[in-house]
């Protein structure tokens, strides 16, 4: 039986040392492409007019409001995953009267 050395290991192929590089560089583009959308997408910002409540979106998370963001706000941090929900808020004012011609103005 001849005794196994540290020495004696099998040396890769050189002719498949190109191809585990290019394979692992595009496993290394992949995930910083995966990373920077997550991070993007955690940002949200409203216009004039418009607030949007966070809801929390997580896998591990629930799904209650996280925050509000109030009109016509900067870029504001929301987080990985959550989901913004945007809606008018706007002040309106109605006339309520018992004259046909008064009511929708």
């Amino acid at each position: 039986m001849v005794p196994s050395s540290r020495f004696n290991r099998p040396r890769l192929d050189p002719s498949r040392r190109p191809l585990i590089g290019a394979a692992v560089g595009v496993l290394v583009v992949i995930a910083a492409i995966t990373g920077v959308v997550m991070v993007a997408t955690g940002f949200d910002k409203t216009q004039g007019g418009e607030v949007a409540v966070v809801r929390n979106g997580g896998p591990l998370d629930n799904h209650k409001i996280r925050q509000v963001i109030e009109p016509a706000s900067s870029l504001t941090w929301t987080g990985l995953w959550s989901s913004s929900h945007k809606y008018p808020a706007q002040q309106r004012f109605y006339t309520i009267t018992s004259d046909s011609g008064r009511g929708d103005r």
